[in-house]
């Protein structure tokens, strides 16, 4: 269970022209995960020698957030003429300084309105007081308008930045409207720090997965995706220790697919991990008073189990003894057979592998989506060797960061990378206007043929002439 504490708001405002509006604001807030502290609820901590104003004032300090309501009444004294709301905000300013707590004012409309007036005429307002004691309050909350229109915001170092800025409201719903906003810009930085460095990681990592052909994406597990190798890759589990015989064609796709797969093990999971770690994607339930995942957190875990896994599969490639049959398969000792005999483990290690790869490619493209677009589509998730210093040698142009942002906003070319069939039969053909090579079956042919070439590649280093 995560130990990390709910962000904290303190509601700062009189009470008796406020009740309703506090109520509600108290519930908006708990609906979100956020813990709201309310003088009249005296739910916040009190020590025994403390009165209610001290209790208030020290709560300010173990809070993220202090919003202020103004309104037309100034309210009770706390001390040489400052009321207890007023003397709230000051204490709340101290914090701010410090960069403690982050300050949300709002001033109802119709006293902004009277304050400007006042200080534009040097009168004393329009708003028509019924008796000396109203003129009064009415001239101290123009006084406490005045101290947060003047109030300055500074840096770590004390240096002047700014002045604070002031929400007016004349409804719930103006509160609300701005505090979507001012909460987000302050709750989130470290969220979008976090998401930046995620969405930069999944381009760098995808750009290292894939080499381009016609403007187009070729990941490095695609001769597996071949229909005829996927024929080939269904075997059950059990098939471990047995041997199959397929064709010799198919076998040499297989082998240098799985080769060419090894490439997976460069994939980069810092920012994953940091985002994570970083408990920004989790959410307080007020009701449990306990948190939980986000379905965006759940996606970054399956993605980082992925990773681990493919990482782990494709390690396994280049050890004995399926490296051994790999290089045999390769090497065209059996070029001119009609079948070869491949072991069920080298079947059920291809089927692992092109099914950990897809999904991993699915999940970085899910993630890459939802920021970009804040839309989450839950998806369907059901080479230092001399090898690949050969493949290097084959002819293709290498992917780039950029190349990879445009790739994953279109649904056909996402489609392409994860092996899905998600993409309409527009988006499908816009794609093929773009993208040439995903019309028909060129696609397909494109693969086989970098595939044969890579083959080429790898007998002219081994010096073995190609059969046939």
């Amino acid at each position: 269970m995560p130990t990390t504490q709910p962000v904290r708001v303190f509601l700062s405002s009189t009470i008796y022209d406020f009740r309703d509006l506090r109520s509600a604001l108290r519930f908006w807030f708990e609906e979100l995960g956020y813990e709201v502290l309310m003088s009249e609820v005296s739910d916040f901590e009190r020590r025994p020698d403390s009165t209610t104003f001290d209790a208030c004032f020290e709560a300010i300090h173990y809070c993220d957030f202090y919003i202020l309501l103004v309104g037309e009444r100034y309210g009770s004294i706390f001390q040489d003429g400052i009321s207890v709301t007023n003397q709230e905000f000051r204490v709340a300013k101290s914090l701010a300084d410090e960069k403690r707590i982050a300050m949300i004012p709002f001033v109802r409309k119709s006293i902004w309105q009277e304050a400007e007036l006042a200080a534009a005429t040097g009168g004393a307002g329009t708003i028509r007081a019924v008796d000396a004691q109203s003129a009064e309050q009415m001239a101290r909350v123009l006084a406490f308008v005045d101290e947060l229109k003047s109030t300055k915001l500074v840096d770590e170092a004390g240096n002047e930045t700014g002045n604070l800025w002031i929400y007016t409201f004349d409804a719930f719903a103006d509160i609300i409207g701005a505090l979507r906003i001012a909460l987000r810009a302050n709750t989130d930085v470290t969220a979008q720090r976090a998401l930046a460095n995620l969405r930069k990681e999944i381009e760098s990592n995808i750009a290292r997965i894939v080499s381009k052909q016609g403007n187009v994406p070729f990941p490095f597990h695609a001769p597996l995706q071949l229909p005829e190798v996927r024929a080939a890759l269904q075997v059950e589990v059990d098939a471990q220790g047995a041997a199959y015989r397929i064709p010799a064609d198919v076998a040499r796709i297989l082998a240098i697919g799985m080769t060419m797969a090894r490439e997976f093990a460069r994939l980069q999971d810092d920012a994953l991990e940091s985002a994570i770690r970083s408990g920004e994607f989790l959410r307080f339930d007020n009701q449990t008073r306990s948190f939980f995942e986000t379905p965006e957190l759940e996606i970054m875990r399956r993605l980082s189990g992925e990773m681990t896994r493919l990482r782990q599969m494709v390690e396994l490639i280049g050890q004995p003894p399926l490296s051994d049959l790999a290089e045999r398969i390769l090497s065209g000792a059996e070029s001119g057979d009609t079948d070869v005999e491949v072991a069920g483990d080298y079947l059920v290690l291809g089927s692992i592998v092109v099914q950990a790869a897809e999904h991993t490619l699915r999940l970085m493209a899910t993630l890459h989506h939802w920021i970009d677009t804040g839309e989450l589509r839950m998806p369907d998730i059901s080479l230092d060797s001399f090898e690949t210093e050969s493949l290097r040698r084959v002819q293709h142009e290498a992917a780039q960061v950029q190349d990879v942002a445009g790739w994953l906003r279109s649904p056909a070319i996402s489609d392409l990378l994860t092996g899905q069939s998600t993409a309409s039969s527009d988006e499908r053909a816009a794609a093929a206007v773009t993208y040439p090579l995903l019309g028909g079956d060129a696609y397909q042919n494109e693969v086989r043929r970098l595939t044969a070439e890579a083959i080429r590649v790898f007998y002219q280093n081994s010096g073995v002439s190609v059969a046939g």
